[in-house]
């Protein structure tokens, strides 16, 4: 899978690589003086600044999929990447494939069926997820499904591997204990966040990080 930059990341980013995952992104004012910004729809403004806030899990990457970037940000529809590369906040990065746009259709359930059913004829392992690195056993994933438990498995290992698929092939090589220690972080920060009932609470609102469901005690 294809990825994307923010540009200029390192510049408008402070928080040192060194100590993992930022806990926030930073938003210049300068940026209500910026044109293009002006030019972007309030919606589209939401799902750039959604964007920032994935982009920082990986040092300014995206995955280059509006598909995959809508289910991780849990926006309501998929951003207009070209629109936003067109104004300059995006930009391809070394890693984009010339035969595969980021805004290609995205793999339909049926060709993501044929290609598991195809692994599994060459190599006689069934897996429960398949991704372009990140290949995890019925085994595997339901230990991790059920390790994890604050977190929704699918989401968090689609962006791993959509960070992953850019990666040397000797870094992609070492990627299930890479895997299981990002996955041992979200689940930790998602655990500390919870209160009661296992939810995460604003007002008389709870949001359960497992399922994405919304719950709410009017």
């Amino acid at each position: 899978m294809s990825t994307l930059k923010i540009r200029n990341w390192e510049k408008w980013q402070s928080y040192r690589a060194d100590r993992g995952q930022p806990p926030w992104i930073k938003i210049h004012r300068c940026v209500m003086r910026n044109p293009e910004w002006v030019a972007l729809t309030d919606a589209q403004r939401g799902h750039l600044v959604a964007i920032w806030l994935l982009a920082a899990d990986h040092d300014g990457v995206i995955p280059a999929s509006p598909a995959i970037i809508r289910k991780l940000c849990y926006l309501d529809d998929e951003p207009d990447l070209k629109l936003l590369i067109d104004h300059g906040f995006i930009e391809p990065d070394a890693n984009v494939t010339p035969d595969r746009r980021q805004h290609d259709v995205p793999e339909t359930e049926a060709e993501t069926e044929t290609e598991a059913e195809t692994e599994k004829k060459t190599t006689g392992v069934s897996f429960a997820f398949l991704g372009k690195v990140i290949r995890l056993t019925q085994s595997d994933y339901d230990q991790w499904d059920k390790s994890f438990k604050h977190i929704q498995l699918v989401p968090a290992l689609t962006e791993l591997d959509a960070f992953y698929s850019g990666e040397p092939k000797a870094k992609q090589a070492k990627w299930f204990q890479r895997c299981a220690s990002s996955l041992a972080h979200k689940d930790r920060e998602a655990a500390s966040k919870c209160g009661h009932g296992g939810l995460i609470w604003e007002g008389r609102n709870g949001y359960n990080p497992k399922t994405g469901k919304l719950v709410s005690f009017n």
